[in-house]
């Protein structure tokens, strides 16, 4: 799960370099024309950009993460765990057992109640 997070981070810092180039591309200013917009303005079109633009994305990337099959459900894996510790208690009860009936047949006392 951890891995998961830490790609889809990743995945969404490298998008986000590309975005915010791509809006700066978009808005470059040709310092001859003398309708070109400051670069404070510039720079605020661009924040302004990226902010709606990481917001669409985060919440994209989780309707994508819950919609996703192969994302581990906690309460699955709970249950696997229980079903694993299930059957290493019958192997170790049925072992107990077998190995108490060979110390019984060998006459050694052996309280078997705990």
């Amino acid at each position: 799960m951890k891995k998961r997070n830490e790609d889809m981070l990743k995945r969404r810092a490298e998008d986000k370099i590309a975005k915010e180039a791509e809006l700066r591309e978009e808005n470059k200013q040709d310092p001859a024309d003398p309708d070109a917009l400051s670069d404070a303005k510039v720079e605020r079109i661009v924040q302004s950009g990226m902010k709606e633009w990481t917001e669409t994305r985060i919440q994209d990337d989780e309707a994508a993460d819950e919609d996703d099959p192969d994302k581990p459900v906690l309460q699955n894996m709970k249950e696997e765990d229980r079903e694993k510790l299930r059957e290493l208690r019958e192997k170790d009860d049925a072992f107990l057992g077998e190995f108490v009936e060979a110390l019984k047949e060998k006459h050694i006392d052996v309280v078997d109640s705990i």
